[in-house]
């Protein structure tokens, strides 16, 4: 579920290469003690269902003798969802605080009893990262997956996402984008689809809206888009998230949040 998440709030940091100078990320959008929560529901038929909770938090630390935002994601179901699929998911990553480049990707995640416990260590320098897995009670691997200095993890893309500048897209422009997830690489593209009002729990805002193609495998199906909204403002924080699974819709609408670095100016009521 919280990789679902992440997914969706992340693709869309090859943007940058038309908005930026290369990969480099300079962070404008968020600082240590940003907190927030969002609420994960699943449609199946007429019905929508409050599945899950997922909240983000971020620190200031050290990797070594190099200052790093400490970046945590935790996923869990809901008790009453526990009893027919229960999800116990943590994500970390500790990212350069002027680049926002990771240093190292940590992923434990228990899904229904699958258990995946994958530890990365990137070298920009080297051109790959060392990746250490274990998966339930099998012997764990050991290996190296090739990585270029536009390589995010897909945590630390989430943050590097929200500071690109979209006032250079036009609406309808897609974007190659390439997505480090689970010792893999995946060649996708983002359709930017403009500006609309979005009503939410706190009151209406003016989004940034775009629409990623999804990764194919047993949860989406070859072809399909997610969509997702993001605040107009300096902070881009991502309101909400859908997308379609071969049976049903899954969403993700922010239910709390703390420790901003921008005023929400795109708040329009």
């Amino acid at each position: 579920m919280l990789k679902l998440i992440l997914v969706f709030l992340g693709l869309t940091i090859r943007l940058s290469g038309k908005a930026q100078n290369g990969c480099t990320v300079k962070n404008k959008a968020f600082k240590p003690g940003e907190t927030a929560t969002y609420v994960a529901y699943y449609q199946l038929g007429p019905m929508w269902i409050d599945a899950g909770e997922v909240s983000f938090e971020t620190t200031l630390s050290n990797f070594g003798t190099k200052s790093c935002y400490h970046i945590k994601g935790l996923g869990k179901t809901l008790p009453g969802y526990d009893k027919l699929f229960k999800v116990r998911d943590r994500f970390e990553a500790w990212v350069d605080t002027s680049t926002l480049k990771t240093y190292r990707y940590l992923r434990d995640t228990d899904d229904g009893g699958f258990k995946n416990y994958n530890d990365n260590y990137f070298h920009y320098d080297k051109g790959f990262s060392t990746c250490y897995r274990k998966i339930n009670n099998d012997k764990p691997s050991y290996d190296s997956v090739a990585i270029t200095e536009c390589t995010f993890d897909v945590l630390s893309m989430v943050y590097a996402a929200r500071n690109v500048d979209f006032s250079n897209l036009k609406v309808n422009d897609s974007i190659p984008i390439s997505l480090f997830l689970d010792d893999k690489t995946y060649e996708l593209s983002v359709k930017y689809l403009g500006k609309v009002v979005l009503k939410t729990e706190f009151g209406k805002f003016r989004c940034i809206t775009f629409s990623p193609r999804l990764v194919s495998g047993t949860i989406f199906s070859e072809g399909q888009r997610m969509k997702v909204w993001m605040s107009d403002d300096a902070n881009h924080i991502p309101m909400l998230v859908e997308s379609p699974v071969q049976v049903g819709k899954v969403k993700g609408r922010i239910k709390t949040l703390d420790g901003i670095r921008n005023p929400m100016t795109s708040r329009v009521d």
